[in-house]
């Protein structure tokens, strides 16, 4: 799967090392719309718990965010999280991200 993901070039990955070890990373999966600018939807964002709460998320979100500039997403790029995951809201405010005030919903299909 790894490899799949990797081979897409609208997949992005964004990873944090600590010397040899991957201690977190975000992805991100840059698309296109019809009607729509280019926009980057943010996958996931996760940061081993030994190395949080030293601004690792906050840092590898930037560049990820960053990277999808460069790409041409004019939209920009967005995430989506649970009211109760304070970890990742704190996250993705440092990282400059806005609370959208809408009323968003989600609907999972399985």
């Amino acid at each position: 799967m790894a490899e799949e993901f990797l081979k897409d070039p609208r997949h992005h990955l964004m990873l944090a090392f600590a010397e040899d070890n991957i201690i977190g990373m975000a992805s991100g999966f840059h698309y296109v719309h019809p009607d729509k600018e280019a926009e980057l939807f943010i996958n996931e964002v996760g940061v081993l718990p030994s190395f949080q709460n030293m601004g690792i998320g906050r840092k590898i979100l930037k560049a990820l965010v960053d990277h999808s500039k460069t790409l041409g997403c004019k939209r920009g790029a967005w995430v989506l999280t649970d009211s109760g995951n304070s970890a990742a809201k704190k996250a993705y405010e440092a990282a400059g991200g806005r609370l959208d005030e809408g009323d968003i919903l989600m609907y999972n299909f399985d």
